[in-house]
């Protein structure tokens, strides 16, 4: 289920921006706040503690992928909005490219088999790329024709 989508085309500008993200609570269930533009430089969520500081979360192209919350293509955050209050949540955000900044929030359960469905392609593609690149290298040492061997380094090229 898709709880809110929002797009919104932003400027070029050298100096950091910002979005305001209001949520409703009353939710049992942790919800996933997906910006779908891999190509932002920097993003800052700020979450409300109930202390009444900010939690920090970061990534951004500029960061290493492995120090994301959620391995995925797109900046994902997880988000838990507390129950019967409206939380606001912040994100800043830097990228030297135009940004267009499309933010889905979804449930947990539907952000993930719309992932599911988004690899099923890519697999199969390369999963039938690599099927070539071993039924040529297989017939190129059976056969020891270098046609063979020039297809399967051909379809490797292919992929890359």
């Amino acid at each position: 289920m898709i709880l809110c989508k929002r797009e919104r085309e932003l400027f070029v500008s050298p100096l950091p921006s910002g979005e305001r993200i209001e949520v409703r609570g009353g939710f049992s269930k942790e919800w996933l706040l997906e910006i779908a533009l891999p190509t932002i430089d920097y993003i800052e969520l700020y979450i409300p503690e109930s202390s009444g500081g900010f939690q920090v979360k970061r990534a951004g192209r500029s960061m290493p992928f492995n120090e994301r919350d959620i391995g995925h293509r797109n900046f994902v955050f997880p988000l838990i909005p507390a129950q019967e209050l409206e939380q606001t949540y912040y994100l800043r955000f830097k990228s030297e490219d135009g940004i267009f900044l499309p933010m889905t929030l979804w449930s947990k359960d539907h952000f993930y088999k719309k992932s599911y469905k988004e690899y099923i392609f890519p697999g199969v593609y390369y999963g039938a790329i690599s099927i070539m690149v071993l039924y040529n290298l297989f017939v190129f040492i059976s056969l020891r024709d270098r046609n063979y061997l020039l297809k399967g380094w051909l379809s490797t090229k292919i992929v890359l």
